[in-house]
């Protein structure tokens, strides 16, 4: 995944690519550590790294964003604070 504005995980390939960075100044590979923190921070389900160029698991995303759709996750439930009722209209 790369920081160039754009949706950037099909660049996983080029994290190893030093030709990529001389072409593309800007462009700064991002960790999978920093990708696992954004997926939190944004709260998705999963992150996963993939290469259109190589095809290496584009399957996969498709795959999980199938389950997603179909199987969505369970949102954790707000918990009312004791004595709150709600709003009433008299």
């Amino acid at each position: 995944m790369f920081d160039t504005n754009t949706h950037s995980s099909s660049f996983w390939h080029l994290r190893d690519d030093k030709q990529f960075f001389i072409d593309h100044p800007g462009a700064v590979p991002i960790a999978t550590a920093q990708g696992e923190e954004l997926r939190k921070l944004i709260r998705a389900p999963i992150y996963i790294e993939c290469s259109s160029k190589t095809q290496q698991n584009v399957k996969s995303v498709f795959d999980e964003a199938i389950k997603v759709v179909l199987l969505p996750p369970r949102q954790k439930k707000k918990k009312k604070r004791k004595g709150q009722r709600g709003c009433y209209i008299l």
